[in-house]
């Protein structure tokens, strides 16, 4: 067996702020199941998804601010010691490793609400919560596990229509790594997706998440091999016997090309 803390925390409230420090997880954008700007917290992939992407994100101390000033909601977090993806319990001596060099991150997010509409603009230094291989021939074995300290700007929005909600993510991570190569360099990441829910209290979500994995070739060293992706992603969920029975529905479809620029 394992076990793992998930949630331990203190909150310290005053006036319009709120200070929680402790075991946390922090969850930003606007569509389920799109990750160009839900990137603070890593997940762990050893436990079973089943409707709710929350289940599976990895909790990291961390001390997280919200202030609350009219229609603006301003908020900053300090995560002691980073992690990355977990996929695996045992056998995880390199990710390990490799998660025991990584330092602080930090951030935040300032988000505006008007009527019917709320934008939130979004900062922060990460890590990248997925490790690479690179190819490395300073290394005894030729090759090695890294991992990206890059610069993340983020915008989210969601525009309401009546039960209809409109959402947009969209992303911009400079000085991301390119596997194989280690080579840095920037992309651009975006989802786009709505929510609706019912008279009758179905609620309904979809959307789409449009990212690449760039991948550096060894020779010639200047061609880079891009994988551009497209996730889809659907829900249901309805609840039932005073909200004492929750029944949802998850799907997820993802397809990519392959295209090669210098």
């Amino acid at each position: 067996g394992h076990n793992k803390l998930q949630e331990a925390w203190l909150q310290l409230s005053r006036s319009e702020c709120a200070v929680k420090f402790g075991r946390q997880s922090l969850s930003w954008g606007a569509i389920e199941g799109a990750f160009a700007v839900d990137v603070v917290s890593p997940f762990d992939f050893t436990e079973p998804l089943l409707t709710d992407y929350s289940d599976l994100r990895l909790a990291q101390n961390m001390l997280l601010t919200d202030c609350y000033v009219e229609n603006t909601h301003i908020q900053s977090f300090f995560v002691t010691d980073a992690r990355i993806n977990t996929f695996s319990r045992t056998n995880n001596t390199l990710l390990t490793n490799l998660e025991n060099t990584l330092h602080e991150e930090w951030g935040g997010m300032v988000s505006q609400a008007w009527e019917g509409v709320d934008v939130s603009l979004m900062y922060a230094r990460l890590y990248g919560n997925q490790a690479i291989m690179i190819i490395d021939m300073r290394d005894p074995k030729g090759v090695r596990l890294g991992v990206a300290r890059y610069d993340f700007f983020g915008l989210s929005t969601v525009w309401a229509l009546g039960r209809l909600l409109l959402e947009l993510d969209f992303a911009y991570k400079k000085n991301e790594l390119e596997r194989y190569s280690g080579n840095e360099r920037d992309h651009y990441e975006a989802a786009i997706g709505f929510e609706y829910t019912t008279s009758g209290n179905h609620q309904l979500n979809a959307g789409v998440w449009f990212f690449e994995d760039a991948v550096g070739q060894i020779m010639p060293a200047e061609n880079i091999s891009r994988d551009l992706y497209q996730a889809w992603t659907v829900g249901w969920g309805k609840s039932y016997l005073n909200d004492n029975l929750v029944v949802s529905f998850l799907g997820i479809w993802v397809s990519g090309k392959n295209v090669l620029s210098n």
